[in-house]
């Protein structure tokens, strides 16, 4: 049954505000230009078809239908806004026409071209669209992905682009070579028995070291008992103590220097002033002694009685007897102290010949002459000065040896103390030596001591008092300690590895938290079944894509021969000679059509434009019965033979009174007043005529 449009109604179309019209076999609206007819030819293909990208359409906001018949012997209407469209109707198993069989049916605004960018408006795609079945394998094709189609087999193996599928499958085989890496990975971490054996050598050295951290308590005991007795032993011996005795013993020893320097100089001034004592006798009896020598040299008695003697002798010679008798008194007088002077001479004659002893008793004593008494004086105070000098230090040297004895005896009192016995003077030094490397000896010790408790970090509350089973050896501790610290480091290791594999296996499986091993496993052994199915249904299509891709290209390459057919078939050159009226012949040269005459061959894009129109023009009616065969359909023509000329004009009419004849059904659209007049000279009343012009 044909398929036609029965009726168009459309509002708001453009310049159209309402447009109506109830269709025939053949029909024919005219207007000028801008009157709408693009428009309404614009309508027809958004509400007919689905593959609109053949057409540049222009926006629209028209509402309305188009009505066609002899789809499933039934009416259906069609808009552009409904889903359903013809192309749903023509793809099913009964037509399987293709679903751009429409660009045959709709000429839009005079362009009669298959192939806009072709310059003779039809390329070598086109001739395989609707001379061959080409769109069909197209259709299969496009069903195959390009990498697929790309992709071959080379020695049993797949080989091609990483894409698509390809890229599906390679990823689907790392897929599966991680989730066996770490299904090994698994098996390898558990069935080793490592992190088994590794925990119960740990335990074993733990429990060796818990017996030697016990037996380290014991020892911590002992040795911090032994630190306190190391202490009270300090205390027993204060520095301070030590430190005053050897300040002592050099301020005894600076004290001793002290003496003996005081009796050097207390010997050396007494020797310098031992004939002081004799000195000070000598000058007092010399003192007393010294009288005789002034009366013996005294010559003024004897020079005065010789002149009182000579004057009264004088005085009686010149009869002066009262002078002369007082000078006679004078003379007595001068006599009796005369003769005194004598006799105290003879008396001090002793005391001189002592005086002269007392000079020799010097000379022998100071080994020098005694010249007068005032050297025996001065001899005298040099060694009284000196013998001052020497009563000091004799002084100072009794306080000097009281402060010696003193700190003698506090010395002895100290090392008495300290020690317990007496310690001669001798062996002062020694003994503070030996105090004090004791004391160096006792601080080392307790350090020591101290340092190896530190290190062992016992706490005082956990000493334990009562003997443990095991002498404690540091070493041996200290060996199973770092034996645990490398057995803990292990097996935190292998935990840390396997707790890393869990959350690993976790987050590929893309789970929001690991569960127990079990169900991670069971989980991943599922991932990969499906991983694997999905491989083989992933390699399947793509072996099936290869093949069927392979025998596509081998039915493809004998379409050229179904194109060169189809150009030569009767029902694509009837109405090229039809149309043309001058070419009866079709042929196919690199994918260019060439068209033929009796004048000769022509590339189609060497044509004329409008012997290019009548030829498209030809191949669209040749193509469109191809396909349809029996089947008839409706052609819209918008102004399709506005560029031939006038000859050829009343031979297109006259092919589309064929057309109609045949049960297709005509819808043209046109401005040409002659092309109108054509249509109505040609059909009559058989034409359905509507004026865009007039109020319908």
């Amino acid at each position: 049954m044909a398929v036609h449009i029965d009726e168009i109604s459309v509002q708001h179309l453009g310049p159209l505000p309402d447009f109506y019209m109830k269709l025939g076999r053949i029909n024919l609206i005219y207007g000028h230009n801008e009157s709408g007819k693009t428009y309404l030819v614009e309508f027809i293909i958004r509400s007919l078809f689905k593959s609109q990208s053949a057409w540049r359409l222009r926006p629209a906001y028209a509402s309305g239908r188009v009505v066609v018949s002899g789809l499933d012997g039934q009416m259906e209407t069609f808009s552009p806004s409904g889903r359903r469209k013809l192309d749903d109707y023509w793809q099913n198993e009964k037509l399987k026409l293709p679903s751009s069989l429409s660009r045959l049916l709709v000429i839009k605004a005079g362009e009669v071209w298959l192939a806009k960018d072709d310059p003779g408006g039809v390329d070598y795609k086109v001739l395989k669209e609707y001379l061959s079945n080409s769109w069909i394998i197209d259709e299969v094709r496009e069903g195959i992905l390009v990498t697929t189609r790309d992709a071959e087999i080379i020695n049993k193996a797949i080989e091609g682009t990483n894409k698509g599928d390809l890229k599906r499958r390679k990823d689907f085989q790392n897929d599966l070579a991680e989730i066996d890496r770490r299904i090994e990975q698994f098996n390898e971490s558990f069935s080793s028995g490592e992190l088994a054996e590794i925990d119960r050598r740990l335990q074993q050295k733990q429990t060796e070291l818990e017996a030697e951290r016990r037996a380290r308590r014991g020892a911590a005991y002992r040795l911090d008992r032994e630190i306190r007795q190391l202490e009270d032993a300090i205390n027993d011996l204060p520095e301070a103590d030590i430190q005053g005795i050897n300040q002592q013993i050099l301020q005894f020893e600076f004290k001793e220097d002290q003496v003996h320097k005081i009796q050097r100089d207390y010997q050396e001034k007494r020797d310098q002033s031992s004939q002081f004592e004799w000195l000070q006798k000598a000058v007092a009896e010399y003192e007393s002694k010294s009288a005789a020598a002034e009366v013996k040299t005294n010559w003024l008695i004897p020079a005065a009685f010789g002149l009182v003697l000579l004057a009264a002798l004088l005085f009686t010679f010149f009869g002066e007897m009262i002078l002369a008798g007082l000078a006679l008194l004078g003379l007595l007088l001068l006599g009796w102290l005369y003769l005194r002077r004598i006799r105290l001479l003879f008396r001090l004659a002793v005391d001189i010949k002592h005086l002269d002893d007392v000079a020799a008793e010097y000379e022998r004593r100071m080994g020098e002459k005694m010249r007068d008494i005032a050297t025996l004086k001065a001899k005298r105070d040099e060694q009284a000065v000196k013998a001052e000098f020497a009563s000091e230090k004799q002084k100072d040297l009794l306080a000097v040896q009281q402060e010696l004895h003193q700190i003698e005896f506090d010395i002895a009192r100290r090392f008495y103390m300290l020690t317990g016995k007496n310690v001669a003077k001798e062996d002062w030094r020694q003994a503070v030596d030996d105090l004090q490397m004791k004391l160096r000896d006792l601080h080392s010790n307790k350090t020591a001591k101290q340092h190896t408790l530190d290190r062992w970090g016992v706490a005082p509350q956990e000493y334990l008092e009562e003997a443990a089973d095991l002498e404690h050896d540091d070493e041996r501790y200290n060996q199973l300690e770092r034996e645990c610290g490398q057995l803990e480091a292990q097996k935190a290791h292998l935990e840390e590895n396997l707790s890393n594999l869990k959350y690993s296996l976790a987050g590929f499986l893309k789970l929001d938290s690991p569960p127990d091993w079990e169900t991670l496993i069971e989980k991943l052994q599922e991932k990969r079944r499906e991983t694997a199915d999905q491989y083989r249904a992933c390699t399947a299509k793509i072996l099936a894509g290869i093949l069927v891709n392979q025998e596509l290209e081998q039915m493809a390459q004998a379409e050229d021969e179904r194109i060169r057919a189809g150009l030569s078939s009767p029902q694509v050159l009837r109405p090229l000679k039809q149309i043309t009226r001058r070419y009866d012949k079709l042929s196919l040269e690199d994918g260019q059509i060439i068209v033929s005459s009796e004048q000769g061959n022509f590339n189609l894009r060497e044509l004329s434009t409008g012997a290019q129109e009548q030829v498209l023009l030809s191949l669209r009616m040749g193509f469109a019965a191809l396909h349809l065969k029996k089947e008839q359909m409706f052609l819209v023509m918008d102004d399709a033979f506005q560029h031939a000329d006038w000859q050829r004009r009343e031979n297109l009419v006259s092919q589309v009174r064929t057309l109609a004849s045949s049960g297709w059904q005509i819808l043209y659209l046109t401005m040409d007043d002659h092309i109108r007049a054509l249509f109505r000279d040609q059909f009559g009343e058989d034409l359905v005529y509507q004026d865009l012009g007039l109020d319908v």
